[in-house]
């Protein structure tokens, strides 16, 4: 659905932007990408950055 590369940085301003309302930060993402996804799957993509960056940090 997200396309890492070309959508992460419009999803980390969107989520920074919302930090305390995915939905909102969703239905934002979904206009600015003209795609329609569920908040989980927003939730899974956000999950997969962290844990990517996460292992960045250890090194």
């Amino acid at each position: 659905m997200f396309e890492a590369a070309r959508d992460l940085e419009q999803v980390r301003q969107a989520v920074v932007g919302e930090r305390q309302r995915l939905g909102q930060a969703k239905l934002l993402l979904e206009q600015q990408l003209g795609k329609e996804f569920s908040l989980k799957t927003l939730k899974r993509f956000l999950k997969k950055l962290s844990a990517a960056t996460n292992g960045y940090e250890k090194e």
